[in-house]
């Protein structure tokens, strides 16, 4: 209704109203009315530019802003509701990992960090194999325990894992900080990097369930301390390359007094690396345009290199 047809009916039933609520009454409703109808078109213009403009610089209207005085998800769950994930790792050999890093006393930053995992067909049987990368202490790093390893196994099928370890030669037996992935040499075999505190490694797939460590050959045998390494073509020319991030300096065999004997107010940390981050391009064959998921033979070339893009400059801890 428009605000001439509201006035309009106002003033007939204005004798009306005298008689029944008095004047004052309907006179003030019809004041709101008008008032109403004359502010409506402008606010819902303005509405509809605030949504205009939200949609313009990225944004959505969601309506009023609401604020709950109760947890909504507590104690709120459905015990007809199917069982999405279940824990199987007690009827497989999994089990028998243990991850070590460190003592307890977690009394250096070196043993607060450690271990990775990677999920992947290492001999394209079609079964996704599991590589657990392990940690490791101080006193293994100097030799003077045994040192953890790190456990690949081989996926039989129906939750059957094979420790395949020992066969493998992926026991790395140094400080795991990372894993990734990737056919660097694009022979159809996943490869494995190693980013470990010390040296770290680059393992090869032969394809035949054997790995071969080529780091220092192709030159990506970075030392000190590395993190999460990651693979990616970064120039499009059909090789992965890798990228080696670097963490601080720690100097394995001249630590800093333990906190739990050094004084009150001692402050705790080390300083940072002067270079941190290490990138390799990949000089080996082009990719092909397009490859089989599973290859009968790996490439009989000669191992591929890999040409630092920076350099590091930094103190090197004696790896083992």
């Amino acid at each position: 209704m428009s605000a001439s047809q509201l006035v309009r009916r106002c003033r007939l039933n204005l004798s009306a109203a005298r008689r029944r609520w008095g004047f004052r009454v309907l006179a003030g409703a019809c004041a709101g009315a008008l008032l109403l109808a004359s502010i409506w078109p402008t606010t819902r213009a303005q509405s509809t530019a605030s949504a205009q403009s939200a949609q313009t610089m990225g944004g959505v209207a969601t309506g009023i802003a609401r604020t709950y005085t109760s947890r909504r998800t507590v104690g709120i769950t459905d015990p007809k509701a199917p069982i999405v994930f279940e824990d199987v790792t007690a009827r497989t050999a999994l089990a028998k990992f243990r991850n070590v890093c460190g003592t307890p006393a977690k009394n250096y930053i070196i043993e607060t960090v450690s271990g990775s995992v990677a999920i992947f067909d290492y001999d394209n049987d079609g079964l996704p194999d599991i590589y657990l990368l392990n940690g490791s202490t101080i006193d293994a790093m100097r030799g003077k325990e045994k040192p953890p390893r790190a456990a690949l196994y081989h996926n039989l099928g129906n939750w059957r894992f094979e420790d395949v370890t020992d066969k493998a030669g992926v026991a790395n037996e140094r400080w795991g900080m990372g894993v990734a992935v990737g056919d660097y040499n694009n022979d159809g075999f996943l490869d494995i990097y190693v980013s470990n505190f010390g040296v770290s490694r680059l393992y090869r797939n032969n394809g035949d369930g054997t790995f071969t460590d080529v780091a220092e050959k192709v030159g990506v045998a970075r030392r000190g301390w590395s993190t999460g390494a990651t693979w990616g073509d970064y120039d499009g020319d059909g090789r992965l390359d890798l990228f080696v991030p670097g963490y601080v300096e720690f100097d394995i065999n001249n630590p800093p007094p333990s906190p739990a004997v050094r004084a009150s107010g001692s402050r705790l940390g080390f300083p940072p690396s002067p270079a941190t981050r290490l990138s390799f391009s990949n000089r080996t064959q082009p990719r092909p345009a397009r490859q089989a998921r599973h290859c009968s033979q790996p490439s009989a070339a000669k191992p591929a290199a890999m040409t630092t893009r920076s350099s590091v400059s930094e103190k090197r801890p004696p790896s083992r």
